[in-house]
């Protein structure tokens, strides 16, 4: 009997042997998830900041296209203006010519 009572405090001690290194590991397990949790959140806040960044961005170019299309359009309405002028002049030319001439 005393045999069999030594095997089963040697099967006991390795038991808990395993319990206390299952233990630890769990604490340890336990440290990790924290903070990987915690990274995640960080990484969910920044992402949440990159969004409004983004956001801002895309209304300021948006304002920055609207500006350049209105200054590539002004040269334009001058030229046109220019040539509008000297149509008005022409006419007024040739209508003066035709006074002139009769």
């Amino acid at each position: 009997m005393t045999c069999e009572n030594c095997i089963k405090d040697q099967e006991l001690a390795v038991m808990s042997q395993k319990l206390l290194v299952l233990e630890r590991d769990s604490q340890r397990h336990e440290a990790t998830h924290k903070e990987i949790f915690s990274r995640l959140e960080e990484i969910s806040e920044a992402k949440v900041r990159t969004e409004v960044q983004y956001t801002n961005i895309l209304t300021k170019l948006e304002k920055v296209e609207s500006a350049v299309d209105e200054l590539k359009g002004k040269p334009a309405k001058r030229w046109e203006s220019v040539v509008a002028s000297a149509l008005q002049w022409l006419v007024v030319a040739v209508m003066a010519a035709l006074i002139v001439l009769k």
